[in-house]
């Protein structure tokens, strides 16, 4: 149930246990899945409204009502694919060779193209051309076990498809059994700063995001939907997935910075030293390196 789900997020968040000012309205199943993407997704998002009503609060005294729709909020988990500009459907991204494949012991085996470099990766993996049939082919060629090895020692995107008892008893499910959903950890103390004025949420928040494709640009896009100045950085050396970028750019100042080059790189530390939420995604020990 999501009224369970959003229980648990808010004692893990340290938020006020929901009252009858917040109301999901409807459960799954909405879509196809034994997963309860709806319940979740619809808790995560009243979380956040219960979150910002808060915010809301302490700057104007006033509480908000909160009401999430389970069927909206499992839609807005892949809302990229709802966006029109201009009254026209955004380009999709292609999926490729993204999908499921046989091995030759008769398992399930998730190829995921991600960007050309992974892509380029696997094909040189799987000694094949880029179609599904030839990806197929040489899918069918390996145990599932090995591959999801290869995969894994490669940093390739792709892994075998388990059970509900294979994954229990797979070591990183039982390290992630021990852990909750969100971890708040204190990283330093600092004395508190009174709120800018303005007439939303977090209107003078300012937050610097360099997350990339879905999920850390739908964090920011969503301090930005409740009024932080948000600035997205990217690298203009990097790939992107123009739906994406659009999906999750909404409210946010963008622009591109090559932190390679030293004058850039310390631009950035500037920008960190002014922001009040820094935002990043990419891989453990990337920006220790620059």
């Amino acid at each position: 149930m999501p009224a369970e789900a959003l229980r648990s997020l808010t004692s893990i968040l340290g938020l006020p246990e929901p009252d009858a000012s917040v109301e999901i309205v409807g459960r799954d199943p909405i879509l196809q899945t034994r997963f309860r993407i709806g319940d979740a997704a619809a808790a995560a998002l009243a979380a956040v409204g219960i979150a910002i009503s808060g915010v809301w609060e302490l700057r104007t005294g006033r509480r908000q009502d909160v009401r999430v729709q389970v069927p909206l909020a499992a839609a807005s988990l892949i809302s990229f694919r709802f966006q029109r500009l201009s009254n026209v459907t955004t380009p999709r991204r292609d999926p490729g060779l993204t999908d499921f494949y046989r091995t030759r012991d008769g398992r399930w085996f998730l190829v995921h193209r991600g960007f050309p470099k992974n892509l380029e990766a696997i094909l040189d993996l799987l000694s094949c051309e880029a179609t599904p049939q030839a990806v197929a082919d040489a899918v069918a060629t390996w145990d599932a076990q090995p591959l999801e090895d290869e995969f894994g020692r490669q940093g390739l995107c792709g892994a075998m498809v388990r059970t509900k008892d294979q994954w229990s008893s797979h070591p990183q499910a039982v390290a992630l059994a021990e852990r909750p959903v969100v971890d708040v950890i204190r990283v330093g103390e600092s004395a508190p700063e009174p709120f800018e004025e303005g007439d939303r949420p977090l209107s003078g928040v300012r937050m610097l995001d360099l997350t990339r494709v879905l999920a850390g640009p739908t964090c920011g896009r969503t301090l930005a939907a409740h009024g932080a100045d948000v600035l997205r950085i990217d690298s203009p050396n990097l790939p992107n997935v123009p739906a994406f970028v659009m999906d999750t750019g909404h409210g946010k100042r963008s622009a591109h910075l090559d932190l390679k080059n030293e004058a850039e790189a310390d631009r950035l530390r500037d920008l960190v030293r002014k922001a009040d939420v820094f935002g990043q995604g990419y891989r453990l020990g990337a920006m220790e390196r620059l």
